[in-house]
């Protein structure tokens, strides 16, 4: 049977640009009729050539004459089948470059291609009316505002309405649907706020609501919940008797709860005091009933957490053979032996009930933090530490007919894996760590691994190491490495010894003291301390190739720090005296030219301030005057 798209129609936004001019292309060449929308008109010899296409002049943040036109080609052509937007940048002028952008152009930008939602947590399509569908969304991770909590379309989402939530910190985590009635629904909501110093993952705004008008409205379920600040909440609701509903109830201080209600959420009771772990609850919490087996629940955690008694008690899911941090879950209708698992690893599923699983290993998903490559003949080898799959080595080139095979591939270091570092003129040394400064150098000649994490001495405060804590091999001796935590540490016989040649070069912030919610907050309230990774940490260290003891650091809480004689004297550089850089950047990297000794190049990310902007800078003069070079 050959597939045909004849008759079929498309929208393409951004459509007179690179990548949307090619996609209207290609569906005009499988016949599909194409409705290109931009504020430019592409070349009449292109309209020409693809006779499926036409084109309407259009600014998409005009929202009233894009809706017109979008609505008369509806009219015309009956259905709109496929809609992909490719709008982007918004300037024409090649003799403009990115760095004369005035920030409102920008700001246009990103609210045209990453709206403020951020984070949808659900989507729920209408059983009998694919037009009609629900979101729940999180919004912004680390600022307030955005489009948060549940949203409503009833036109295929032409267009939105919030039904539950706010615009400050309350988002929506989950949403269910009554299998018998859609009218029926039940949604979490989720009131948190991560910074870069902290993590607070409760609030008064989290609750369960119902609504029984198609969300229309909502009233808060609370008879037998807790009375306490909730974290995240998952929910689940029973296919073979939809009038129980599961509740996976995230409270203070990691601790938490799975409750069940046997009617439709008026009351409810605690069944135990299941909650996940690993690096925190809020991480998993997803909660899923078998849709074979009354009672049978699937609790998302690191190790996963199984329920044959609606709750009442857990066990841990077989694992064997399988990668853990699970966070999905999914099942066949009509096979009760069956299941899917997404977990840090990928994609695992089972035939026989979890007894064995089988990975499905054709989907490249790892999640690089950093690479480094050594110098090894006659193909240098790749090192790069990934997300919770460790720190992994392999070849760049390979005189194999086959080309390189993931058997080529050979694990470093276990666990997260973040910056890895190599020996100039020795590629048997290799330098892996995880998180937060856990330092280790690999012998490949011998598959040793050596702790060589920096310790302070005794009555010394505790080292802050950052998450992805920095380490360099220095180029003016092979042996010599940097390390840092709030400070630099130097070892001169590959990490056996270490030396501190800095005393704390960060702002030394309480993180416990810094805004919430707006405001500082209490220690009473639902903190996860264990979630929280070291603040006011270094994150970047470099040191000049052309002169030895020029060292640059720069850290998270918005400093970066130079030394020109190996540590004994240090100069701060104040944000404040460079041009457009937010005071509290956190510094992402840093560089020393590699040919010229004044030169230095820093990255810098706000990020976890809600501020998406993009801070590339360089110095000619070591750090004394910023200057920006977009």
């Amino acid at each position: 049977m050959e597939l045909t798209y004849k008759g079929k129609n498309a929208i393409v936004t951004g459509a007179s640009g690179g990548m949307g001019l090619e996609i209207s292309k290609m569906l005009s060449e499988n016949n599909i009729n194409v409705l290109m929308l931009d504020i430019q008109s592409p070349n009449k010899s292109y309209l020409s050539e693809n006779i499926n296409c036409i084109y309407k002049k259009v600014d998409v943040t005009n929202f009233r004459k894009l809706k017109s036109i979008i609505e008369k080609y509806f009219k015309k052509n009956k259905s709109v089948d496929y809609l992909i937007n490719t709008t982007g940048v918004l300037w024409f002028n090649k003799d403009i470059s990115a760095a004369d952008i005035k920030p409102e152009v920008w700001d246009k930008v990103f609210e045209i291609n990453l709206k403020s939602m951020m984070h949808l947590s659900k989507i729920i399509i209408h059983p009998d009316n694919s037009s009609t569908m629900w979101v729940a969304s999180q919004g912004p991770l680390w600022s307030k505002g955005g489009e948060r909590g549940i949203y409503k379309t009833t036109d295929g989402g032409a267009s939105w309405n919030r039904v539950l939530g706010d615009d400050e910190w309350v988002g929506a985590t989950d949403i269910i649907i009554d299998p018998r009635n859609a009218n029926v629904l039940y949604a979490s909501t989720w009131q948190r706020h991560r910074t870069v110093a902290g993590y607070l993952g409760g609030g008064p705004g989290t609750a369960i609501y119902k609504s029984t008008d198609g969300g229309e409205s909502w009233n808060k379920l609370s008879k037998g919940l807790p009375t306490s600040n909730m974290g995240k909440i998952g929910l689940a609701i029973s296919p073979q008797k939809p009038d129980v509903i599961y509740a996976a109830i995230e409270l203070d201080r990691r601790t938490g709860g799975v409750y069940k209600s046997e009617n439709q959420g008026a009351s409810w009771v605690k069944m135990s005091n299941a909650v996940a772990g690993g690096t925190g609850p809020h991480y998993y919490q997803e909660l899923w009933a078998s849709p074979h087996n009354f009672d049978e629940l699937y609790l998302a955690d690191n190790y996963m957490q199984v329920s044959f008694d609606g709750g009442k008690t857990f066990k841990r899911m077989n694992e064997k053979e399988k990668h853990v941090d699970n966070h999905a879950v999914a099942f066949k209708k009509n096979d009760p032996n069956y299941i899917l698992v997404g977990c840090d690893g990928g994609l695992y599923e089972s035939f026989d009930k979890t007894k064995n699983w089988k990975f499905i290993d054709n989907l490249p998903i790892t999640q690089f933090y950093k690479i480094a490559v050594d110098d090894a003949e006659p193909f240098y080898y790749v090192y790069g530490g990934t997300q919770d799959n460790n720190t992994q080595g392999g070849p760049s080139r390979t005189d194999n007919i086959h080309g390189i095979r993931n058997s080529d591939w050979f694990v470093v270091l276990g666990g997260d894996g973040h910056q890895p570092a190599t020996e100039p003129g020795n590629p048997n040394i290799v330098y892996a760590q995880w998180q937060q400064g856990n330092l280790n150098r690999h012998d490949r000649s011998t598959g040793e691994n050596t702790s060589i994490k920096p310790q302070p001495e005794m009555g010394e405060k505790i080292e802050r190491f950052n998450w992805d804590a920095p380490i360099i091999v220095s180029t003016h001796n092979p042996t010599r490495i940097y390390h840092a935590s709030q400070r630099v540490w130097k070892s001169e016989n590959r990490g056996d010894s270490w030396t501190a040649i800095s005393g704390d070069l960060t702002n030394n912030i309480e993180r416990i003291q810094t805004p919430f919610f707006g405001k500082q907050q209490s220690w009473d309230n639902a903190w996860d301390i264990y979630a929280m990774s070291n603040y006011s940490t270094i994150t970047s260290l470099s040191e000049s190739p052309k002169k030895e003891g020029l060292i640059y650091v720069g850290t998270d809480d918005g400093i970066i720090q130079v030394t020109e004689d190996g540590g004994a004297n240090w100069r701060k550089i104040d944000f404040a005296s460079i041009s457009g850089l937010p005071k509290t950047a956190f510094v992402n990297d840093i560089k020393a030219d590699l040919h010229n000794e004044n030169m230095v190049y820093a990255v810098f990310d706000n990020h976890k301030y809600g501020d998406y902007g993009s801070y590339l800078y360089k110095s000619e003069d070591k750090g004394e005057i910023g200057r920006a070079h977009v």
